[in-house]
């Protein structure tokens, strides 16, 4: 961790923590975490007090990137989901600003999304992360990005080049000081910004806690953001809350959509870009908690019915079962083995155990009694394949 942030990075005010979650074995980060939850008292910016290090960030973005569609690790092209997102910003710039003459992209994964401007007529270019997603973007597009992070990139900056749009989506969330990262972008910036970003102004509570991903450290009402942008020199064009009701990702969804000109240009806020929020930023994450603690209740019942000496199997691996382990009684159960679908994860140590691909030998053989699936993302999935492989539903436990 890199120590206590106190100070609003927008108003610079000192701002109190309203609520703290505990977690054991996050996946290649660390065994022990409390994750400290802060508002600015002013501008109602909401935040992760004690986020980790740059170092560790790093590491999970380079090594294992949630958007990886590199045909030599996924048995797939490019996710439908993520293709759909692409075409609707998409849609949502060309209506708004039209033809853009040049576009850089912070986090372009496979390079999808920077193609179908590149067929455009676009100058584009960004940087990733992801060896394997920057490799891909050159064979699949033939466009060359910059492999790395955001300030290993200003370092090695030698173009001066201005880029008429910056593109960020899903990026603002997991930055640390967010008005020092766009008052830095904005100097590669000759005028448009796109900014989308998940929404606390109309948050389901689907997942208990599931918007305090320990890579998110921001967490962004539509009042929050417009406070952040005006306050690095950007107005509002227009802005739209996308709730993607189909979609299992309740870090990601709803989310808020935002187009933002630099200050010079049309000094004005368009009609449709005005979304006066009827509770505040408090108001809204203190009733997110609320929420997510009567749902954890209702979870914790579930596991405390297992009885403890059951050998029992975790299904997964992530930010979901290290909540499960620091804030339920799950740690306390008779864990055996724990599976996951991610073949990068296999034989990798994790809570004293190796990772596994699943096995139904492991319930024929009695070396395993139940599988808790612990994933609310991945549990529908989850449970198709146990069902394929014939597994009966009094072998397995769901969460959701």
């Amino acid at each position: 961790m890199i120590g206590n942030i106190d100070e609003c990075c927008i108003c610079k005010k000192r701002t109190d923590t309203v609520y703290t979650l505990r977690f054991l074995e996050i996946f290649g980060m660390t065994k022990e975490y409390e994750q400290k939850i802060n508002i600015c008292p002013q501008c109602g910016f909401i935040f992760t007090n004690n986020p980790f290090d740059a170092v560790l960030f790093e590491n999970r973005y380079k090594n294992l990137s949630k958007f990886e569609f590199d045909g030599n690790n996924k048995v797939m092209e490019e996710d439908i989901s993520y293709k759909k997102r692409c075409y609707r910003q998409y849609n949502f710039i060309k209506d708004n600003i039209g033809k853009i003459d040049s576009m850089f992209e912070v986090g372009c994964a496979s390079g999808f999304n920077l193609n179908i401007y590149a067929k455009d007529g676009v100058n584009v270019y960004g940087i990733e992360p992801s060896e394997n997603n920057t490799r891909s973007c050159k064979e699949k597009y033939g466009i060359s990005l910059f492999q790395g992070m955001f300030d290993e990139y200003k370092k090695k900056l030698i173009n001066k080049q201005k880029y008429e749009l910056i593109f960020l989506s899903h990026i603002l969330e997991h930055i640390v000081n967010p008005y020092k990262f766009i008052f830095e972008l904005s100097e590669l910036n000759s005028r448009f910004l796109f900014v989308e970003v998940p929404s606390f102004d109309y948050k389901f509570c689907d997942e208990p806690f599931g918007m305090f991903a320990e890579e998110h450290v921001n967490y962004f009402t539509y009042d929050n953001l417009k406070n952040l942008m005006n306050a690095v020199g950007y107005h509002i064009i227009d802005a739209y809350i996308y709730f993607c009701i189909s979609a299992d990702i309740p870090a990601g969804y709803p989310c808020i959509s935002t187009i933002w000109e630099k200050s010079g240009f049309n000094d004005k806020i368009s009609l449709t870009g005005e979304m006066p929020s009827i509770f505040s930023g408090k108001e809204l994450l203190m009733q997110y908690i609320k929420k997510s603690e009567e749902k954890d209740k209702r979870i914790n019942a579930i596991i405390d019915e297992i009885e403890d000496d059951k050998k029992v199997a975790v299904w997964g691996t992530g930010h979901h079962t290290s909540r499960m382990l620091g804030m339920t009684n799950l740690k306390n159960k008779n864990i055996i083995k724990f599976y996951d679908s991610d073949n990068r994860k296999n034989g990798i140590e994790y809570y004293n155990r190796k990772i596994q691909n699943f096995n139904p030998l492991d319930l024929e053989t009695g070396e395993i009694e139940t599988i808790i699936i612990s994933t609310y993302v991945a549990q529908k999935s989850i449970e198709n394949i146990l069902i394929k492989n014939g597994i009966n539903p009094k072998n397995y436990i769901k969460l959701y």
